[in-house]
């Protein structure tokens, strides 16, 4: 494809046995909203790549991603990668996989690589039986605008991770949002930097900007690891990871079990923190457990959740807060916040006052409340049913 006007469709069709089943390279789209629809094809058996996209741009080059390629209800079997997306900043258009089966491609099932100036949201499809040693399931080795992995499910994987997010700077967009990771084998160890160890893991997170780890189902017990943040960090009360609201497994009992299970600052001082309470308690999420045996009241510095039964103090000396799961104050207890503190909620948390809140700001040092940067959704902010001092 060189230039697109209007839509193109490629339906229930039969690719297989060359180098490349669909390559889209280089195409201009000069009309806003035209469309590339690859849907209900069997692309299998390709040398390299099943479906391969390539640098493209939109009208004049324009940045709102108007255009769109979407990728749905395909096979993608025994390629060497189901689905290339490379590029360079020149690739502007929107690119949606939904519904697909990537199912025993020798290499991987997706894999991104080069530099993506695009828009990318990978749901609702199924990864399945990719066994190669060195790789995994889904690679993403780009800087990307957003990069969205939500409600997929993987299987059957073997390899040394399942996904990885190896590298790049993803903006706050990102997000691995309710996905199911089953039965899947990760191969033990990992790798040297030459500073630090680098673990494989299900899911493993390289050096980059904040991903959004939220809602998914975690259940693989072959593998050591369910997830490794090899984030390096200057600071040890740096808080880069929130990986709340996801369930770890029948046999996790408690929040300790679950940090186990996590390679990140628990294993390497120099690595970045990870957030993990609330969790859930059951794969439907019917249950959330909010209790945290080292949470931030405690001894994990300035990084809060949980319940408030007695008298806690959030002093100005750890400022900022981040707000990583719904803080409850009891009847019986208090939280008192400093003069100069902030508050830094993430995603879909908030304070419930029940018992009693205190916060005395000045002209010179204010308590400020505001959006914490890892994060992208709404906040719940401050709900009192009991006493408030401001």
């Amino acid at each position: 494809f060189r230039s697109v006007q209007g839509d193109v469709f490629l339906r229930g069709n039969t690719f297989e046995n060359c180098s490349t089943g669909l390559q889209i390279s280089h195409v201009c789209f000069p009309e806003r909203n035209a469309s590339i629809n690859i849907e209900g094809n069997v692309i299998s058996n390709h040398r390299f790549s099943g479906i391969q996209l390539s640098p493209s741009y939109t009208y004049e080059n324009s940045t709102d991603y108007t255009c769109s390629v979407l990728v749905s209800q395909n096979i993608l079997s025994s390629n060497d990668v189901g689905c290339l997306i490379s590029g360079s900043y020149r690739m502007r258009y929107r690119a949606q996989l939904s519904g697909n089966r990537f199912t025993a491609n020798r290499d991987s099932g997706l894999k991104a690589i080069g530099r993506l100036d695009a828009s990318i949201l990978v749901h609702n499809n199924t990864f399945e039986y990719h066994t190669r040693s060195e790789s995994g399931s889904v690679v993403v080795d780009v800087p990307s605008h957003a990069l969205n992995l939500t409600a997929n499910r993987f299987f059957w994987n073997r390899g040394r991770f399942v996904v990885r997010f190896s590298s790049g700077l993803l903006t706050n967009s990102s997000a691995f949002i309710d996905n199911v990771l089953v039965n899947n084998t990760v191969s033990p160890g990992g790798e040297s930097d030459g500073a630090i160890d680098q673990r494989n893991a299900v899911v493993v997170l390289g050096q980059q900007s904040p991903i959004e780890i939220r809602g998914n189902t975690f259940w693989n017990p072959d593998s050591i690891y369910e997830l490794a943040v090899n984030v390096t960090v200057q600071s040890s009360s740096e808080v880069l990871v929130s990986a709340i609201k996801n369930y770890w497994g029948d046999d996790v009992k408690n929040d300790g079990e679950i940090e186990r299970r996590i390679y990140g600052f628990a294993s390497c001082s120099r690595l970045a923190r990870v957030v993990v309470v609330p969790y859930l308690k059951s794969p439907s999420g019917a249950e959330v457990v909010r209790s945290h045996a080292n949470s931030g009241f405690s001894g994990q510095g300035a990084v809060i959740s949980g319940t408030i039964s007695g008298r806690v103090v959030l002093d100005r000396s750890l400022s900022p807060y981040i707000v990583v799961g719904d803080v409850s104050i009891l009847p019986s207890g208090e939280l008192v916040i400093q003069s100069g503190v902030e508050l830094k909620f993430s995603a879909n948390t908030g304070i419930l006052v029940e018992g009693r809140l205190t916060a005395k700001g000045t002209s010179e040092e204010p308590i400020q409340m505001t959006d914490d940067s890892l994060s992208m959704k709404q906040r719940q902010g401050l709900a009192v049913e009991g006493a408030l001092r401001l």
